[in-house]
């Protein structure tokens, strides 16, 4: 079975969501100040940790045949 791009794009984008849940659409939160546990520093290391993370997952399924990428929608 052979998938055209916007099939693809649309099992990468489901199986993203349901493995990284909140996780996937996560935004900054407005603090009131930038210490403490509200630490920026740690926060922008949160941000790229999980953009590093989004991005290496996106590629792994990206690299997937269409008969492996249709096997993970299944699996959802």
């Amino acid at each position: 079975m052979s998938l055209d791009a916007e099939e693809r794009s649309r099992i990468i984008e489901d199986a993203m969501r349901v493995k990284f849940g909140a996780y996937y659409d996560w935004k900054r939160p407005e603090l009131a100040h930038d210490y403490g546990a509200y630490n920026l520093e740690y926060v922008r290391k949160f941000e790229e940790n999980l953009a590093s993370l989004l991005n290496a997952v996106r590629a792994a399924f990206e690299a997937m045949s269409d008969e492996r990428l249709s096997k993970v929608r299944a699996e959802l």
